[in-house]
């Protein structure tokens, strides 16, 4: 058994969460997110690729302009 790196423990201690109901579905975060964990369901935004993929970077946030985006650590 092998030890974890610190990129892998890094990508898990994070974890994007976005609000639906101030979610305006602009899309914006989906095109920022360099991790491509976000997609969008015709409505709103949503998670929907692999969330422990997340960097923590905060583009989403940055081109959210709802504040529908959070990241939350672990």
């Amino acid at each position: 058994r092998r030890l974890a790196t610190v990129e892998e423990v890094q990508k898990a201690s994070v974890y994007s969460f976005i609000d639906e109901e101030l979610c305006e579905g602009c899309e914006l975060c989906v095109e920022g997110c360099p991790a491509s964990i976000l997609g969008f369901d015709g409505e709103k935004a949503i998670i929907s690729g692999d969330e422990t993929e997340c960097m923590g970077c905060e583009a989403c946030i940055t081109v959210c302009e709802s504040g529908a985006i959070s990241i939350m650590e672990v």
